[in-house]
């Protein structure tokens, strides 16, 4: 049995101990360096997985309605990404005019 090798990189820190980036980062005007996570908060209530796209036992209505429905849902997550990205851009542009 073999074991997967080891890591020989070590990790990066990228902020201080008060969660301030460090001077060397990376970042554009209003970017968040953490990422746009969406959180369940941000989500619809219910999220339509692979079994959408499985046309066993259904029919062609309702495929065609539960894909509808999908997109509908990517399409809300994509929002709240572009939200996010959004009230970022605008929180930084409010403390750079004070």
């Amino acid at each position: 049995m073999q074991h997967p090798k080891t890591r020989t990189r070590t990790t990066h820190i990228i902020a201080d101990d008060q969660g301030h980036l460090l001077p060397n980062q990376k970042t554009a005007p209003g970017d968040c360096p953490w990422g746009n996570y969406v959180g369940t908060w941000d989500l619809p209530c219910h999220l339509y997985g692979y079994k959408v796209y499985n046309p066993c036992a259904r029919s062609k209505e309702g495929m065609e309605y539960l894909q509808h429905k999908k997109e509908l849902v990517d399409a809300a997550i994509e929002l709240a990404k572009a939200n996010k990205s959004e009230s970022v851009k605008k929180r930084f542009g409010e403390a750079m005019k004070s």
